[in-house]
This record gives structure tokens, C-alpha cells and sequence, in this order.
């Protein structure tokens, strides 16, 4: 199938505001708002913003993603995605288990490139890139305020690398999130270039060696700075003997669940 949309606003509906799946699926958006997604009436579950999958293909400028359920906007199973001008903001864990709450993920061999995004006040993970084959490349981008999630008050973290998969950004700030800033693991790759990492509980922890930094400037709280350059393990947590979380175990807790549909 295939949708252009300008000027709607998709509001107060359940379980998804707008799906999108199968190869050939093309939709087209400008301005258009998708807010307050409920969950499923049967078992509270879900509650998406905007759903992008197998291979389906959105377009979208202008985009607000507002006080939605389990994940924003999610791009999985080699779907591709390019927005701008887009905010992500103020989504709400599920209502059956008070997990995820997400504003991002891309997983699966699925393909994000994203101008001018904000991803603001979402739970557990701002940004998500998970899988073989899974890109992530954004521009001029601020991810900040990720809150714990409210079954265990676990993570909020904003940018999430991890499964080989490959986060490339450029000009971002990524800001006041809970615990960590940016995490890179499981053999994932972070391209940053023109960036700021500050204010975070932690503000990297890498689990691999694969940072390629250009002009990354990684900021700590003023009484731990980590100087002008992140060739560190983890930046913001040595001087201070900060407990790091535990990858293996983090990661645990984000393992598939039955139907779940997001976490690789």
C-alpha cells in the first residue's frame, strides 16, 4: 500500500497510531502529529506511536510523537526510515508491566537517517540500534532526559549501541539522561563526529573498541571532567568509583519476551 499524509493528527487510538509493513509500503508524511497511543484494551500491552516493519519504507518531516506507549517510533526488520524535523517525546512504559517506554529503536537489519531530532523524556532508552545490518544515521540531534522504566527503575540511557549493529552521529548533544549517555556493546560500532556527551550518571561506557570519534567532546560533572577526548573505558565514573553497570545483566532484563516484538 501506499500513504501521503499532510497536516493529521493521530490521537488517542490503541495499541498502534500508525503501521506500516511489508515490502513495496510506502508512506509519506508532513506534518503530522501522533499522540497518546493507549495500549490494548485485552491485555494492556503496546501502545506504539509509529510502527515501521518488513521492509516498508516511511518518509516523514515534520513529525511529533507525543506521550505514547512502550516506544515512540520504531523501525524494525529491514524497514527504512528518514525524518526530519521530527521530536520523540514523553513516551510512557506499557501499561501491563511497566517496562519499556522507549523513544526509538532500530533493529534488525532496519535503516534510520534522521535530521533535526529531539528525543525528550522517554523511558529506559532514548535511542536503541540493535542487529547485523542495522544503521542508525543522525544529524543534529539532542537525546536528553531518558528516565529510569518503572518496573525496576533500571537504565535510562540514552543512546544504546549493540549487536554489531552501527550508530553514526553527527552534531548531537546528548544530555541529563538518568544513567548513562551513550553504551556501546556486543560488538556494536558509535561513529560520532561534532558531538557533546554531558551531564549523564555515566557519561560513556564502552564495552568494545569501536569508537571512531571526531571531534567528540566528552563533558563530566565539573569536579570529574574527563579532558577534550573520550579514549577512555568509560568517562565520568573512574575518579569517583561509581559503580558500572554490568552489560551482561543490564542486557538480561532487555532479552526477548514472548510477542514482544522489540528487543533483538
Amino acid at each position: 500500500g501506499e500513504l501521503e499524509g499532510e497536516r493529521l493528527l493521530i490521537d488517542h487510538n490503541h495499541d498502534t497510531g500508525l503501521l506500516m509493513f511489508d515490502d513495496e509500503t510506502r508512506v509519506t508524511l508532513r506534518d503530522v502529529a501522533i499522540t497518546d497511543t493507549q495500549p490494548q484494551a485485552l491485555d494492556q500491552m503496546f501502545g506504539r506511536g509509529a510502527v515501521v516493519a518488513w521492509g516498508a519504507s516511511l518518509d516523514a518531516e515534520r513529525l511529533l510523537l507525543e506521550r505514547n506507549h512502550e516506544i515512540g517510533l520504531f523501525v524494525d526488520r529491514g524497514a527504512r526510515a528518514t525524518v526530519r524535523d521530527a521530536t520523540i517525546i514523553d513516551t510512557q512504559p506499557q501499561a501491563s508491566d511497566q517496562r519499556f517506554g522507549r523513544g526509538v529503536g532500530v533493529q534488525l537489519g532496519a535503516e534510520l537517517a534522521a535530521e533535526r531530532l529531539v528525543v525528550e523524556r522517554n523511558h529506559e532508552l532514548g535511542l536503541f540500534v540493535a542487529g547485523y545490518g542495522t544503521r542508525a544515521t543522525l544529524s543534529d540531534v539532542v537525546i536528553t532526559d531518558t528516565q529510569p522504566r518503572m518496573s525496576d527503575a533500571q537504565l535510562g540511557t540514552g543512546v544504546t549501541a549493540l549487536n554489531q549493529a552501527v550508530a553514526r552521529l553527527t552534531r548531537f548533544e546528548i544530555t541529563h539522561n538518568t544513567l548513562i549517555g551513550v553504551q556501546v556493546l556486543h560488538e556494536a560500532t558509535l561513529e560520532g563526529e561534532g558531538g557533546v556527551i554531558r551531564d549523564n550518571f555515566i557519561g560513556l561506557n564502552l564495552q568494545n573498541e569501536s569508537l571512531v570519534s571526531e571531534g567528540l567532546v566528552c563533558v563530566a560533572v565539573e569536579e570529574n571532567c574527563c579532558g577534550s577526548s573520550c579514549e577512555v573505558e568509560v568517562c565520568n565514573v573512574e575518579t569517583q568509583n561509581l559503580p558500572i553497570p554490568d552489560a551482561a545483566s543490564s542486557y538480561d532484563a532487555l532479552a526477548p519476551q514472548p510477542g514482544d516484538g522489540i528487543t533483538p
